[in-house]
């Protein structure tokens, strides 16, 4: 090429000053564009206030240069006033390279990887946009694309992982790549201004070249908005991956929960089923063992003159009987084995009548400074349930909330209605209805949280030994209320005190006044003959000494086979089977033989158990009450004169 001179250098560079100048307008409308785009997506990762900084600076930034460009337009460009127009567009290129380039520090949004490809899309697409604008002077060029693209390199690369190295040399790639083009299209440039002033003719070829670039340049961006698709695209697919995902550990989370529960439900029945058994053994054998120590005393009490001085002593050791009694059947209610005679109650009616009590007078001595406030609800309706069942659990309550409060505090016992329309804390659902709610609050020390959900597990228990008992207390509480279909729920606060509130469903029976001195002479006998087939010979005796009182003519058997040995000698009006013999037949395999030998024979059974299947087929077939031991004359001439009057 043969050198120019200086007149046609300074010509060129008019030129290439005045194509700056005519690009300048598209120039800042596309940066406009692009700042307002990049800002919209950057709203949900980033803070407003930061992204709303940056975008009102930049578009400050674009204003400037469009007042300047308007400015400078009014101005007739000429060769003297070159250098000083092409400082001027190199300083605000400069700027707003600058404002792009602090986006991946100052927008950089660390959480969203979609939003980090997003940034460098906008930041390549202003890049190679800026080929085709400014590589006509390369200085502009260098001085927009430099601080474009160097700082989110440099933050890809400072971040160091293998997804932002290969973002941040894949930026270098595409940068050299721009490099390059731009290069190449600003030789051409040059090159047409040079042959524009060397050869006119050769103006009309240049300018076609210049518009297949413009067309290539069009086909760049076309592509671009190819690859914003794709990456859209993909985008929503990786948000529908990350939703099922999420839905799907959401699913696992609820299932290893589900399954946690479901281990620990396991784990207390075993420790139920390990217990039950041993309670079995322990109750049959100690209800044994207290039949003479409650029966003998009820029979001695129907031949003894209420005002002899054995009178009370006889009455004290049936008591001590009568308790010794119910801790056997604590441990058959924890269990859920314990037989659970339910009767219309009136729980304001059991409250009060337990305050009088002995027990409850002993809790009160061993803690006087515990105050013990009523607050019980007037015209309360009737629940279903058992009176000594319902009074354990009330002592146990106020003996745990008492131990709570050893400097002395306050209890409020209280009794209310109330409609259970929803499920309550602790269970998935409930049965909605009236409920009739106890509540036990005291101001003691509070339960620790790590405590609380085990409370009510067999022996856990932090009370005095020695004053407070087993510690099947609250086992025991629990076990009540599931066997009376109701609900328990938990509130303590540490150093606060603690409230058990007890949901018994409310039933519309009427209560059956019982009189606790009824007459002997209700359940007397008219001489009726009755079987008495029990294993133990403490047990055959203690029930032929009562029927024998109450004027019935008694034989006894000690198994299975010696009742069916009499039976087929004689007939006797009634059967008092113990549905436990070992060895041998037990009640059950008994009656089938007596009512294949006699059908229609009245019989009762008896046990210190619940009713089993095997007590319910027994019944089906035939046999009357079902009374549990030990005797007493009430239970055994109630049972007896039922068993006899009803039609067979």
């Amino acid at each position: 090429m043969t050198p120019l001179d200086r007149h046609t250098q300074r010509k060129i560079a008019l030129d290439l000053v005045q194509r700056l100048a005519d690009q300048t307008p598209i120039g800042v409308l596309a940066t406009v564009i692009n700042a307002i785009l990049l800002s919209i997506f950057l709203v949900g990762v980033l803070p407003l206030e930061r992204v709303c900084l940056w975008l009102v600076l930049f578009l400050l930034v674009c204003l400037a240069r469009l007042v300047l460009q308007r400015y400078l337009n009014r101005q007739p460009l000429s060769i003297d006033k070159v250098g000083r127009h092409e400082a001027i567009y190199l300083f605000f290129l400069a700027l707003s390279g600058s404002f792009w380039g602090v986006v991946p520090i100052f927008l950089f949004p660390e959480s969203s990887v979609v939003h980090q490809v997003l940034i460098v899309l906008v930041l390549g697409g202003m890049v190679a946009g800026s080929v085709g604008v400014f590589a006509s002077i390369m200085g502009v060029f260098y001085a927009f694309g430099i601080p474009t693209l160097v700082p989110v390199i440099i933050v890809f690369f400072s971040i160091g992982d293998r997804l932002h190295t290969t973002m941040g040399s894949f930026m270098i790639v595409f940068g050299a790549f721009m490099l390059v083009a731009a290069k190449r299209l600003n030789r051409e440039i040059y090159a047409f201004l040079v042959r524009k002033y060397e050869n006119i003719d050769l103006i009309d070829k240049l300018e076609q070249e210049v518009g297949e670039r413009q067309l290539a340049e069009n086909r760049l961006v076309e592509k671009n908005r190819e690859i914003e698709s794709i990456v859209a695209a993909r985008t929503d697919e990786l948000l529908q991956v990350n939703k099922k995902l999420q839905i799907e550990i959401e699913e696992r989370i609820e299932a290893e929960a589900e399954q946690k529960k479901l281990a620990t439900q396991l784990e207390h029945a075993q420790k139920m089923e390990v217990l039950g058994t041993m309670a079995g053994g322990v109750a049959h054998d100690l209800n044994n063992i207290l039949s003479g120590i409650v029966s003998y005393p009820d029979l001695l009490l129907m031949q003894v003159p209420e005002g002899s001085p054995l009178f009370r002593p006889i009455q004290v050791m049936q008591e001590s009987g009568k308790k010794a009694a119910a801790i056997v059947q604590d441990l058959l209610t924890l269990t859920r084995r314990g037989v659970l005679v339910k009767e219309a109650l009136n729980l304001n009616e059991v409250i009060v009548a337990h305050f009088d009590t002995p027990e409850h007078h002993k809790m009160i001595s061993f803690h006087p400074g515990v105050d013990v406030k009523l607050a019980l609800e007037d015209d309360l309706p009737n629940i279903a349930g058992s009176r000594i069942h319902i009074e354990k659990t009330v002592m146990n309550l106020l003996s745990n909330a008492a131990e709570a409060m050893p400097d002395g505090g306050q209890i409020q016992v209280g009794t209310a209605r109330c409609h259970l329309d929803r499920p309550l804390k602790g269970y998935a659902e409930v049965n909605m209805g009236d409920y009739v709610v106890l509540t036990v609050r005291d101001t003691g020390t509070g339960i620790k949280s790590a405590d609380i959900d085990r409370i009510f597990e067999p022996f856990f228990t932090k009370k005095k030994m020695g004053r407070s008992g087993t510690g099947l207390g609250m086992a025991v509480v629990w076990a009540a209320v599931k066997d009376h279909n109701g609900y328990i729920q938990v509130e303590s606060t540490e150093g606060r005190g603690t409230c058990f509130s007890l949901y018994f469903p409310i039933t519309h029976e009427a209560r059956t006044v019982i009189d606790a001195h009824e007459s002997i002479t209700a359940y007397q006998g008219r001489g009726e003959t009755i079987l008495v087939v029990d294993d133990i010979d403490a047990q055959r005796q203690i029930a032929s000494d009562l029927l024998t009182q109450l004027g019935y003519r008694v034989t006894t058997a000690p198994n299975g086979e010696a009742a069916l040995a009499l039976l087929r000698k004689t007939r006797f009006d009634l059967l008092v089977l113990d549905m436990i013999m070992d060895p041998g037949m037990d009640g059950l395999d008994t009656y089938k033989a007596v009512v294949a030998l006699h059908p229609g024979q009245r019989a009762i059974i008896a046990s210190g158990f619940s009713e089993t299947e095997r007590v319910r087929e027994a019944m089906r077939l035939g046999a009357g009450p079902y009374i549990k031991k030990p005797y007493t004359w009430i239970n055994l001439g109630q049972a007896v004169r039922t068993a006899l009057t009803n039609p067979t």
